[in-house]
């Protein structure tokens, strides 16, 4: 259904959501039928007798969550981690996935070492679909800061900054619903919906752990009272799964929980790794970034432009934290701060520019004293105005005493002709009321 707004009834709010995922499967069918015939990157295209054969060159991490899944629809979840010495997320993706896993299996649908995945086929497009939903949320959470301008631009940029190197090149299905699940808890958190926002929150840790990182700038903004239900929420779900495996499986599950090991070999090794080692610690590192999350938490006073902007610096921040850093990496933060910046100056354009070339750093392999003085200078360029907002800026009222611009609109109505907010929108007004006091600028 259409809808109606102040000026009239606009687009269907799904179609270039639907659109821009069909597009996007269909990239990752081309991808994998067409790369093996295009480069011949060690793919076998011809059997030994010299007949060609139909070779689907997939993301290795795909097969990750699909051979947990295979568990979980074994009626194993418990032994979960049995399954694959790299999965370390927590099970809800591969829970999600089990069905459909079910399915191919009992169609007898093949899977690696077997040259033609014909299992990629039927998973892809559920995995990759998830893009739809998710540039869906992008242009509400604008729509709900108050943009009244189309927010293609903000999808066709998250979808090629987020959907391509998460789901196309990585296939990273949990990455994507994590984002999704922390999108959606942070439209209800901006609707004080404290609850819901920490159960959606709890779905997002659930599919991936970096998702944590959000959780103390959503009880920094949510009212005093309302902070132990919103935590509660937001672990209770991801306890319940990390209780579980635990006690089943303790010696699989415990090291992938409690100390998730990371491949130097398959990423980009910080400089005090020992680039030769087989496997690197990741636990310790990673609590120095939630002590991050938890110093900026509260930084993000009442606005959604704020609150974005504490989310993307964290997010981003997770890899200089990192022993090693993959591209889909990136994904989270670049998207939160492609919206703060969308919401806070109505483009997208400098976190476009620069997260796309930061992006396309990511497969050369230069020195690593090289890259990473790249990467970071990419990664300060990118998180800049973000920064400037939340370091330069007073952090605005207590968190929970006042309800935000964009909520007092949706309850009061619209701002009479000629209010400020009338024309740039609650997010922007909102913005720049916090950063007014110290006289920068978005």
């Amino acid at each position: 259904m259409a809808r109606i707004g102040g000026d009239g009834p606009t687009d269907r709010t799904w179609r270039a959501a639907v659109v821009l995922g069909l597009i996007l499967i269909a990239c990752s069918f081309a991808f994998a039928l067409l790369y093996p015939v295009v480069l011949e990157h060690g793919c076998p295209c011809r059997d030994r007798d010299g007949r060609l054969v139909l070779v689907v060159a997939t993301p290795r991490d795909f097969w990750i969550a699909v051979d947990a899944a295979r568990y979980v629809a074994n009626g194993a979840l418990g032994f979960v981690y049995e399954s694959s010495r790299h999965l370390t997320a927590l099970p809800l993706y591969p829970a999600l996935l089990a069905p459909l896993v079910a399915v191919g299996d009992a169609l007898g649908l093949s899977a690696p070492p077997a040259p033609t995945a014909t299992m990629y086929l039927l998973l892809a497009p559920f995995t990759v679909g998830l893009a739809m939903p998710l540039l869906h949320q992008v242009r509400e959470l604008l729509q709900d800061a108050g943009e009244g301008a189309s927010a293609l631009s903000a999808q066709v940029w998250t979808a090629l900054l987020v959907a391509v190197p998460v789901l196309v090149v990585c296939g990273h299905g949990e990455d994507a619903l994590a984002l999704l699940a922390v999108l959606v808890a942070v439209r209800l958190a901006a609707r004080e919906r404290w609850a819901a926002a920490g159960l959606l929150l709890g779905v997002a840790i659930a599919s991936k752990q970096w998702a944590v990182l959000a959780l103390p700038a959503l009880v920094a903004r949510s009212p005093r009272r309302q902070r132990p239900r919103l935590a509660a929420a937001s672990l209770a779900l991801p306890a319940a799964l990390a209780s579980f495996t635990l006690a089943v499986d303790w010696s699989h599950a415990s090291r992938a929980l409690l100390h998730p090991p990371n491949y130097p070999g398959y990423g980009h090794a910080a400089l005090w790794i020992d680039v030769g080692a087989a496997t690197v610690a990741t636990a310790p590192f990673r609590l120095g970034v939630l002590g991050l999350a938890i110093i900026l938490a509260g930084r993000g006073g009442t606005s959604l432009s704020r609150l974005l902007a504490v989310l993307g610096l964290t997010l981003l921040a997770r890899c200089a934290f990192e022993p090693v850093v993959h591209v889909y990496y990136l994904a989270p933060g670049l998207c939160l701060l492609l919206l703060h910046e969308r919401v806070a100056t109505g483009r997208c354009t400098r976190t476009a520019v620069l997260g796309s070339l930061l992006i396309a750093w990511f497969p050369v392999h230069p020195a690593p004293g090289l890259w990473w003085a790249v990467a970071a200078l990419l990664g300060v360029a990118v998180a800049y105005r973000a920064g400037r907002e939340v370091l330069s800026a007073t952090a605005g009222p207590a968190a929970g005493t006042d309800a935000d611009t964009a909520a007092t609109s949706r309850t009061t109505g619209p701002s009479p002709p000629g209010e400020p907010s009338d024309r740039r929108g609650p997010g922007r007004a909102t913005a720049a009321r916090d950063s007014s006091a110290t006289g920068s600028h978005q």
